[in-house]
């Protein structure tokens, strides 16, 4: 996504075209973000979020196709800082030398980081069951493994096609781990809980071990 056009593929959400129009869309995503982080999504209204951006109804109606409109935005606002936080610890000069296993732990840290602060955004998608939400957040965690990749299929001694697939599924574990969490409201669905940090380790050997790269030592 190019920086300051998120929204131009999405034809329920008008791209702002002047910076009015910016300020106003983005008050009403950091009303809305601020609400769901308060409670339920089905209980968060429009006019509601309306009067917390201090917009008029029809202002958020100019800029958005409705309600599943403002989840399709939000989202795509969230998954644009996670792209760029990627992109910014993939592309630091240390990781071109660091260990897989290093790069891959700080990876999965840093996944479980912003999964957790926007997890209230991420579980208002699933409720949603809406067809183009769900396909660009698909995208998101298929853009992730793409230049998770990148970095990682060179330095590993399997064939690159093999070393693409692993990496994919590694990465496709850690979404479907983390997208638990959010589809049981944060009810753990395991019997033994785990802190953010015990999740992460678990998760970096999963994903180390799912590319060949677990020490048995």
């Amino acid at each position: 996504m190019a920086p300051g056009t998120p929204y131009d593929e999405l034809h329920r959400v008008r791209p702002p075209r002047q910076d009015r129009s910016r300020r106003a869309q983005r008050a009403a995503l950091d009303a809305f973000e601020a609400l769901l982080a308060e409670r339920d999504p089905s209980k968060v209204t429009v006019q509601e979020i309306a009067d917390r951006a201090g917009l008029s109804i029809t202002s958020i109606y100019a800029r958005f196709d409705g309600k599943s409109a403002l989840v399709l935005a939000l989202h795509e606002r969230v998954i644009g800082q996670g792209m760029a936080q990627l992109d910014q610890f993939l592309g630091q000069e240390a990781v071109a030398t660091a260990p897989v296993e290093d790069i891959v732990a700080d990876l999965v840290d840093g996944a479980v980081t912003f999964a957790d602060a926007h997890a209230h955004v991420f579980r208002t998608v699933l409720l949603a069951a809406d067809g183009e939400t769900n396909e660009r957040a698909a995208a998101f965690i298929r853009a992730g493994s793409e230049r998770i990749a990148g970095v990682l299929a060179p330095r590993l001694p399997h064939p690159r096609a093999q070393a693409e697939r692993d990496i994919d599924f590694a990465w496709r574990s850690v979404a479907a781990v983390l997208q638990q969490h959010w589809a049981l409201g944060g009810a753990s669905p395991g019997r033994f809980p785990l802190s953010p940090a015990e999740l992460a380790t678990r998760l970096t050997r999963q994903f180390l071990a799912t590319i060949g790269r677990l020490s048995t030592s």
